[in-house]
C-alpha cells in the first residue's frame, strides 16, 4: 500500500509540474515578443538620434558657410567702395584740369601788342599777366596731380593705365560679388527646401498653431494665448526654426521681458533669476542659437507685414520674439536707409486667442527702461491642431 501511495504521489507531482510548464510557455513567448519589440524601439531611437545628429551637423555647416559668404561679401563691398572713391578722385582731377586749361588758353589769346593795350586800357594787361601767373601755377599743380594719378602717363590720354587697372579690378570685384551672391542664394534655397520638407514630415502641411502657457505673478491660474503661423511656403526656414523651438520646449522657463509703446518682447531670458537665465543661455549656445541667432538668414514676406497683434523675430534672428502692438510695417519692414538696404524682420504669426492676456501684460507696471516689473514666465509651449 505504501508503495502504491508513493506512486500516486509521484504521478500527481509529475502532472503538477507538467501543468506548470505548460502555463509558463505563453509567458515565455510573451517575454520573447516584448524583448523583440523593445529591441525594435531601441533601433528606432538609435536611428532617430543619428538623423538628428546629421541634421544638426548640416545646420551648423550651412550656418558657417553663410557666415563665411557674408564676410567675403562685406570685403568685396569695401573694395568696391574704395575703387569708387579712387575713380571719383581721378575724374575730378581731370575735370579740374580741363577747366584750368580752358582758362589758360583763353588768356593766351591776349594780343602781343601789350604797349598799345596798356595805352588804351590802362593796367588791364598787368592784371591779366598776374592772373596768367596764377592760373599757370594752378595748371602745373593739377598736371602734377594728374600725373600722380596716372603714374606719369600723358594727361591727354582719356583713360590712363591706372584708371584702366582700377576699372579692371572693379569689374573683377563685381564678378566676385555676383558669384558669392549667387552662391548665397543657392545655400538659402537649399536650407528653405530642407526646412519645408522637415516641417511637412514632422508637423504636417498646416495651418500650424502654437500655444503659449504663461504664469503671471499675482494671478492664481495660468493664462495662455494662441498663434496662427504663416504658411510654410512663405517663410520655410523661419517657420521650421520656430516650430522646433516650440516642440523642443526651448522657450519654456523664458519670460516676457519688456513692453514698449509699439512692441511686447519675450524670449529665452530671465531677468529675475540669474541661475535660470544662465541655463537658458547655455541651452541656446548648445543648440547653436546663441550668440549669432537662431536663423541663418532673414525671411520677410510682403503678404505678412508687421500689422497690429502679429508676431515676429527681431532683426538679428535671435530666439527673441516680439508682438506688434501697432502697425509697425514701416518700422520693421524692409527699407532703404542712409547706411544701405535694411532687410525686414520676419513676421510669421498672428495672435488669434488671448488678446486680453496680451493687453493685461502691457498694462502692468514697468521700470524706466520699459522692463516689466511683474514676473511673466513661459510655462509651456505646444504645437496644437485646432482643426482636429
Amino acid at each position: 500500500m505504501a508503495y502504491k501511495r508513493a506512486n500516486e504521489g509521484i504521478e500527481k507531482a509529475s502532472k503538477r509540474i507538467q501543468l506548470e510548464s505548460e502555463s509558463k510557455e505563453p509567458i515565455k513567448l510573451q517575454l520573447e515578443q516584448s524583448d523583440k519589440r523593445l529591441q525594435a524601439i531601441r533601433n528606432t531611437l538609435t536611428e532617430a538620434s543619428k538623423k538628428l545628429e546629421l541634421s544638426n551637423i548640416a545646420h551648423n555647416e550651412s550656418k558657417q558657410e553663410l557666415i563665411r559668404v557674408q564676410n567675403e561679401l562685406d570685403i568685396a563691398e569695401e573694395e568696391l567702395d574704395k575703387r569708387d572713391m579712387e575713380r571719383i578722385e581721378c575724374d575730378q582731377h581731370h575735370r579740374d584740369l580741363l577747366d584750368c586749361r580752358k582758362r589758360y588758353t583763353d588768356l593766351a589769346k591776349v594780343p602781343a601788342d601789350y604797349q598799345r593795350i596798356i595805352e588804351m586800357n590802362g593796367g588791364l594787361v598787368e592784371k591779366n599777366l598776374e592772373k596768367d601767373e596764377e592760373i599757370s601755377e594752378c595748371y602745373m599743380k593739377l598736371e602734377k596731380r594728374i600725373r600722380d594719378c596716372n603714374d606719369g602717363d600723358d594727361i591727354d590720354v582719356e583713360y590712363s593705365p591706372k584708371m584702366k587697372e582700377t576699372e579692371s579690378k572693379l569689374e573683377v570685384a563685381l564678378q566676385e560679388k555676383a558669384f558669392w551672391e549667387s552662391k548665397a542664394t543657392m545655400i538659402m534655397d537649399k536650407v528653405s527646401f530642407r526646412s519645408k520638407k522637415e516641417v511637412l514630415e514632422q508637423f504636417g502641411p498646416g495651418p500650424h498653431f502654437v500655444k503659449f502657457v504663461l504664469s503671471i505673478e499675482g494671478y492664481p491660474d495660468n493664462e495662455s494665448f494662441l498663434l496662427e503661423l504663416a504658411p510654410v511656403d512663405k517663410m520655410p526656414h523661419t517657420i521650421h526654426t520656430f516650430l522646433e523651438l516650440i516642440d523642443k520646449k526651448m522657450l519654456t522657463r523664458g519670460t516676457l521681458i519688456l513692453a514698449r509703446e509699439h512692441i511686447l518682447v519675450g524670449g529665452p531670458v530671465d531677468a529675475h533669476d540669474e541661475v535660470n537665465n544662465q541655463q537658458l543661455e547655455d541651452l541656446m549656445l548648445h543648440e547653436g542659437y546663441f550668440p549669432d541667432g537662431a536663423l541663418l538668414f532673414s525671411e520677410y514676406s510682403e503678404d505678412h507685414p508687421h500689422v497690429q497683434m502679429t508676431f515676429g523675430f527681431n532683426h538679428l534672428g535671435d530666439p527673441i520674439f516680439y508682438f506688434n502692438l501697432h502697425d509697425n510695417t514701416e518700422l520693421h519692414g524692409p527699407k532703404q536707409t542712409e547706411e544701405g538696404y535694411k532687410e525686414g524682420d520676419p513676421c510669421f504669426g498672428t495672435v488669434i486667442e488671448g488678446l486680453d492676456v496680451i493687453q493685461r501684460i502691457i498694462a502692468m507696471p514697468k521700470t524706466e527702461d520699459d522692463s516689466i516689473e511683474t514676473q511673466v514666465y513661459i510655462m509651456d509651449t505646444q504645437v496644437v491642431n485646432i482643426r482636429a
